[in-house]
Parts: C-alpha cells; sequence; structure tokens
C-alpha cells in the first residue's frame, strides 16, 4: 500500500489498515513469518515534510533464543517518521539525531507502508526472544530441551574447597 505525499493536504489523512507482509529474513537466513499487522496512522503535512505518526501492532513467529523452540512474539511501535522527497535539499533542517532518526526519504513521491512496517517490526524485534522468563534452554552436554525433559547428564562432582562460592551462584 502506498500514500502518495503530494496528495495531502493540510487537513491530513487517517489511515487505518490491515498490511499484508512477507516473511521476515533474520541474520542467518531463517524465515520469520509476520501477521495480523495493522497500522493506525495519522499523516499531516508539515514544513519540512510529511509527519506520520501512529502505531503498529504485528505477531511475528521467532525462535526462542534459549531452548530453540518457536514462539510468537507480538509487536507493538508507535511509529513517527517524517517524509521528504528524495532529491529535497532543505539547508533549514537540522542535523540532530532525532530528526535523522525519524526522517524517511521517500522516491517518486510516495511512501510505502509494506516497507515503513517491515522496518519498524525490524526495528521493535527482540534481540533474544524467549518463550517464557524461566526458560531453561538446552542443555549444553546432550542438547535436551530442559524445560520438556530432564537432562541425563552426568554431574561433576564439585570441589569441597569450592563448594562454599555455590551460595554466590544463585543470585
Amino acid at each position: 500500500m502506498f500514500i502518495d505525499i503530494n496528495t495531502i493536504d493540510q487537513e491530513g489523512l487517517l489511515v487505518e489498515t490491515a498490511l499484508d507482509l512477507p516473511a521476515l529474513k533474520g541474520a542467518g537466513g531463517e524465515s520469520k513469518p509476520v501477521r495480523s499487522v495493522s497500522l493506525v496512522a495519522t499523516v499531516v503535512k508539515r514544513d519540512r515534510g510529511v509527519e506520520i505518526r501512529g502505531k503498529l501492532d504485528a505477531v511475528v513467529g521467532v525462535v526462542c533464543s534459549r531452548c530453540l523452540e518457536p514462539i510468537e512474539e507480538p509487536i507493538q511501535a508507535d511509529i513517527f517518521l517524517i517524509a521528504v522527497p528524495e532529491d529535497q535539499d532543505d539547508p533549514e533542517v537540522p542535523d540532530d539525531d532525532a530528526w535523522q532518526d525519524a526522517r524517511l526519504q521517500v522516491t517518486g513521491g510516495r511512501i510505502d507502508l509494506v516497507a515503513v512496517a517491515a522496518e519498524q517490526i525490524e526495528l521493535n524485534l527482540p534481540r533474544k526472544p524467549v518463550c517464557r522468563q524461566d526458560c531453561l534452554g538446552l542443555c549444553a552436554g546432550c542438547g535436551v530441551n530442559r524445560n520438556t525433559a530432564e537432562c541425563r547428564c552426568p554431574r561433576e562432582e564439585i570441589d569441597p574447597r569450592l563448594a562454599p562460592l555455590l551460595k554466590f551462584w544463585d543470585n
């Protein structure tokens, strides 16, 4: 879905839409399916460009970083962008980080809402998603998921001289 920034007037535009996004690609080439993407935003023409403010909701299929089980990660993101034409060179534009982070250069005067949504989802995905806070993960020895089965790896005997240090391990 595209929005033509040249047709936005001073009253602006309210966008309420469900978007169909393709699966996102992870760093390792894994596919992250995206579903239930909804975008509610106001698009208003300002002096510096077209301001987009809104909220994005989505669900992304990812893998738990501890136990490697597939999970669905809900994403909720607030969006603030200022769309400017690619060829616009405005000397009055501040060179601060907030402006640069919010600036969205558009080609052909059209905002691609699918690309904006995909970028916002990527920015708001947790680096290490977990299925639950107390996930035990995989055993380093045998690889069993310790959430669903007990590991039967032999336990090392602790040197009795170091045993008093174990009380600090749990803290």
